[in-house]
């Protein structure tokens, strides 16, 4: 597939934690944590209510 990009929003509070599970899951691609756990940027904007959640997000931010 051309102009996909993956990305894991982690919602992990243990910052060490989450990047030992990068490295042990071999995750090559972009991963950032979300440090407000469910009241975060990232997690409101989404309407995130569970994990893992899946999204597809074109371009401009707008989910698919």
């Amino acid at each position: 597939m051309q102009n996909v990009k993956m990305i894991s929003v982690s919602l992990d509070t243990d910052r060490l934690k989450w990047i030992k599970a990068i490295q042990n899951e071999n995750m090559e691609w972009d991963n950032v944590i979300e440090n407000g756990e469910f009241e975060g940027k990232v997690v409101k904007t989404y309407g995130v209510k569970a994990i893992p959640s899946i999204f597809l997000i074109d371009h401009k931010g707008i989910i698919i």
